[in-house]
C-alpha cells in the first residue's frame, strides 16, 4: 500500500473515501505535521495501491493493519476518515481493535440505509455488465450531486469537474468490487456504545452522499462525541469548507477529540 508520510511524533492516520483522492487530505496533513507523524495512504484500488482481493471491508482493514505494522505503528493519536474512510476508521477500532486516542469522522456513517446499499449495488452491477458505463454520463453525472452541495456546483464548476475526475483514480472492476463490499458492510451501530476513543464528527447540512442524520445517529450513541453540522455545505468538506474543517480537525487531534 502506497503511503505518504509527513512530520514526526504521535501518529495520525488519514483515510480517503470512495472514490476520492488521498491527496485531498494533504492540506490537513501539512497542518498536523509540525506536531504529528501523519500517514496518508492510497487505499487498496486507488492511486499507487493495487486492488484488494477480496475487496471486503474486513480484508481491507487487515491490509491497513499490515501497513501500520510495516511503518512500526502500534498505537495512534488519531484516525480521521472521510465518507467510507470514516466507516473504515470506525471498523478499525471496533472490529480490528486498533488503539487510538481520537476518531474524526467527516461525512461519516456506521451503516447505510436500504437506499444507500441499493444504489451502490446498482452501480456495481451496471459496471460489471457494461464496463464502458464507467466513462458514461449516468455515473459521472451523479458525482457532483453526491459530493458537493447544489450551490457549490453552480458557483464552482471546476470543482464539479474535479470530483467527477475522482473516478479516474480507480477502474471499473475495482470500483464495482468496492461498492459491493460497502453495500455488504456490517452495521456497526450496536457496537458504538463500546467505543473508547473520543469522537469528533463533522458533516454538511446539504450532504447528499452521507446525510447528516447518519452522523447524528453515531453521535447519539456515543456519550463522548461532538457533532458539528456545517450550514450550507455538502459531502466534500475538504473542498467546500477546507480552512474551517482543517482547523476543527487539528483542534480535535490536539485535545483527543
Amino acid at each position: 500500500m502506497f503511503v505518504r508520510e509527513l512530520g514526526s511524533g504521535p501518529v495520525v492516520l488519514l483515510l480517503h473515501g470512495t472514490p476520492s483522492p488521498a491527496a485531498d487530505w494533504l492540506p490537513v496533513a501539512k497542518a498536523l505535521e509540525d506536531r504529528y507523524r501523519v500517514l496518508v495512504p492510497d487505499l487498496p484500488g486507488y492511486g499507487q495501491s493495487p486492488p484488494p482481493v477480496p475487496a471486503s471491508v474486513d480484508h481491507v482493514g487487515d491490509l491497513i493493519l499490515e501497513m501500520l505494522a510495516e511503518h512500526g505503528v502500534t498505537a495512534l493519536r488519531a484516525i480521521a476518515g472521510f465518507s467510507s474512510g470514516a466507516y473504515r476508521a470506525l471498523h478499525l477500532v471496533l472490529r480490528k481493535r486498533v488503539q487510538t486516542d481520537a476518531l474524526v469522522l467527516l461525512a461519516g456513517f456506521a451503516t447505510m440505509d436500504d437506499d444507500g446499499r441499493a444504489m451502490r449495488r446498482g452501480f456495481a452491477e451496471q459496471l460489471r455488465a457494461d464496463p464502458a458505463s464507467f466513462h458514461g454520463p449516468e455515473l459521472r453525472g451523479v458525482m457532483p450531486q453526491l459530493m458537493l452541495s447544489p450551490g457549490w456546483v453552480t458557483a464552482h464548476p471546476d470543482d464539479a469537474a474535479r470530483v467527477t475526475a475522482w473516478l479516474d483514480l480507480t477502474n471499473a472492476s475495482a470500483l464495482a468490487d468496492e461498492l459491493d463490499a460497502l453495500a455488504a458492510a456490517d452495521d456497526l451501530r450496536p457496537d458504538l456504545s463500546t467505543l473508547a476513543p473520543r469522537l469528533y464528527l463533522r458533516v454538511g447540512d446539504s450532504d447528499a452522499g452521507a446525510p447528516p442524520a447518519w452522523s447524528k445517529e453515531i453521535s447519539d450513541r456515543v456519550p463522548h462525541a461532538t457533532l458539528d453540522v456545517v450550514a450550507g455545505k455538502g459531502h466534500s468538506l475538504l473542498i467546500e469548507d477546507l480552512p474551517a474543517t482543517t482547523a476543527a480537525i487539528l483542534a480535535a487531534v490536539d485535545r483527543g477529540a
